[in-house]
């Protein structure tokens, strides 16, 4: 738990001054357009944009120290026709789907869009409803499609590349971080890492030298030490109940969590693709899900056919959502594990 916090407080002030770095430094902005078998790179803070190279988008050469000095870092736009970028939806999303809003969207793409999910570039965007539920759209384009303004961007050292299209300069999706960018962000981790300890020393010394101070001004420092060492002795001996009692505890839960793992490959199989879990908890071999489902009916004799679970009951009444949206469920079962499961 405290490493967690403190890796969250180093993201969080890593970040920081990321954003105090843009505010101070700001990037330059460079546009990439392809015109004919041309790949022309222009300064786009400026007007008119000045071309800063030309290159041949089917042999691009190596970029001259000139021109690198004054692209390095910068942020590079690689304009394409606004056709080339489609946009589909997703449909109506529950908002308890937000945390794993990219898992859904990553499972739907190659059914919305003519293209190989790892031939894409997207951006997701996830309109909050006046009901709470998310209205779901994606933008995309191909990779391949520009593969050879992708690999002159590169070239030109940019903390970031992304497209936009041509007449909708709104439009604009993530191509890739650069090098440059990845440095900076790992330097402002360890700054922050590096800072946060000298301030949680200092912390530290100051609250061991007011502790130190309080007790030199006491009078009764024998009987302090006393109570003190009584406390400690308490202390150790509910330390040592607590371990053992957790120890049992933590051996318990380590041989539950490989058949946790097992369950949730199980249920990834029998589990319609209409259906997703929002809930799910497995302890002494019992199982509860919730979720969402196009035919919630269906999922209990699923269940009981797979040969990997028994006793399975809706443990709530099943609700339908608004919309059309689906059947929200909760269902317990028991699960067969070793022997039981292959009877």
């Amino acid at each position: 738990m405290i490493a967690r916090t403190f890796d969250l407080w180093t993201e969080g002030l890593a970040e920081a001054l990321l954003v105090l770095k843009s505010y101070i430094w700001r990037p330059r902005r460079f546009r990439l357009l392809s015109e004919g078998r041309q790949l022309i790179l222009s300064l786009s803070d400026v007007s008119p944009p000045r071309h800063m190279a030309v290159m041949d988008a089917h042999a691009p050469v190596e970029v001259s120290p000139a021109t690198l000095r004054e692209t390095r870092g910068g942020l590079i736009e690689i304009i394409v026709p606004s056709a080339a970028i489609l946009e589909r939806d997703l449909g109506i999303l529950p908002a308890e789907s937000r945390s794993f809003l990219d898992q859904v969207v990553r499972h739907q793409i190659e059914s919305v869009l003519p293209w190989r999910a790892a031939d894409m570039l997207y951006t997701t965007k996830a309109e909050t409803l006046e009901d709470g539920r998310l209205n779901v759209s994606v933008r995309a384009t191909t990779r391949s499609g520009i593969k050879a303004a992708l690999t002159a961007a590169e070239m030109f050292r940019a903390s970031e590349i992304s497209i936009v299209g041509e007449n909708d300069p709104s439009t604009k999706i993530l191509a890739s971080i650069g090098a440059e960018r990845q440095a900076d962000t790992i330097r402002a981790r360890l700054i922050s890492r590096y800072a946060l300890v000298g301030v949680l020393t200092a912390f530290v010394v100051m609250i061991g030298w007011t502790t130190f101070a309080t007790w030199s001004l006491t009078a009764d420092v024998a009987a302090l030490d006393k109570a003190i060492a009584a406390r400690r002795a308490v202390i150790a001996r509910r330390a040592t109940a607590n371990e053992a009692a957790g120890s049992n505890w933590l051996e318990a839960r380590r041989k539950e969590a490989p058949l946790a793992v097992s369950i949730l490959d199980d249920l990834s199989q029998i589990l319609p693709a209409d259906t997703y879990l929002t809930e799910f908890s497995f302890e002494a071999g019992h199982v509860r899900l919730t979720g969402v489902s196009a035919n919630a009916a269906s999922l209990v004799p699923l269940l009981e056919g797979s040969q990997r679970f028994k006793n399975a009951s809706f443990f709530t009444p099943t609700t339908r959502l608004t919309g059309n949206a689906g059947d929200r469920f909760s269902i317990e079962a028991t699960a067969l594990t070793g022997s039981e499961g292959t009877k």
